[in-house]
């Protein structure tokens, strides 16, 4: 199954009309789509308890969000590239990672830049988020890029990284570790808390993407929080007009659900060693 399956998939279960009895809608919100995407706009946490908006985010960002994580990961160093190619077994972090966007564009890379002569036999996701109400459709995403050569085993928590670090007994560290779209919604004050959290999961030799708004004061939270890590000289990819997300909707599924089909986000891509 590709992306645009999935998209699909839930553009044929989304209630487009479900907005005119909602009594939980966004207040400024005219329909579905607007209760989507208003929120993000104005810089407010979007509730995602509610399945019909969890639906919409598939079909209206999944396949740009997917290919704004794989295109962080294409400009990784040739030699922790092979370093991860010949481990048997990565553990994979995705922060804010409940649709399993990150996951899909993390496995994209690893399929297809990791040649056939590699070691992997098992790739370990852990999925953090603050929100519980994933599970119906994280599935779709998480096994798109499959391999048969691979086994891939998931994991999910629920947790504030804010609060709580995310290793456990089962993921004490991480070689890579995936934030999208998590730094913009933290409070600037909670900057160092969360990057003290997440240093407990760093290994030896850590890969952090971070996919996330462009805007000056989210820069400057991720700025922040690479140097609390230690991270020096990340790569960064940066948005431009032209940056499409290389899938083609169809124009009554485009018109539906918004779509967005170009590359937003800025980029990182750094390597923290310990």
């Amino acid at each position: 199954m590709e992306v645009m399956d999935v998209v699909k998939k839930f553009h044929r279960k989304i209630d487009y009309d479900a907005h005119k009895s909602c009594d939980v809608k966004y207040p400024s919100a005219n329909d579905c789509i607007e209760c989507c995407s208003k929120p993000y706009f104005e810089q407010v946490n979007i509730d995602y308890t509610c399945a019909q908006k969890r639906k919409l985010y598939v079909a209206r960002y999944a396949p740009a969000y997917i290919s704004e994580v794989y295109s962080a990961f294409k400009v990784t160093s040739r030699n922790y590239a092979k370093e991860l190619s010949k481990k048997s077994e990565i553990k994979v972090a995705s922060i804010g990672g409940g649709p399993g966007t990150d996951i899909a564009g993390f496995k994209k890379w690893i399929l297809t830049n990791i040649g056939e002569d590699n070691d992997i036999d098992t790739i370990k996701f852990l999925r953090v988020d603050i929100h519980k109400d994933w599970d119906d459709v994280s599935p779709e995403l998480v096994n798109l890029y499959n391999s048969t050569d691979i086994e891939f085993e998931y994991k999910k928590i629920v947790r504030d990284i804010t609060q709580k670090p995310i290793n456990s007994q089962s993921f004490k560290s991480f070689d890579v570790i995936m934030m999208s779209y998590i730094l913009s919604e933290i409070n600037s004050k909670d900057i160092e808390k969360a990057a003290n959290h997440i240093s407990e999961a760093i290994s030896g030799k850590t890969l952090l993407v971070i996919n996330d708004r462009p805007q000056d004061e989210v820069i400057q939270k991720i700025d922040q929080f690479i140097i609390a890590l230690g991270g020096i000289n990340p790569k960064i990819v940066e948005p431009t007009e032209t940056d499409h997300c290389g899938e083609s909707y169809p124009d009554e599924i485009f018109k539906a659900v918004g779509a967005t089909i170009f590359r937003k986000s800025r980029r990182y891509n750094v390597l923290i060693e310990k």
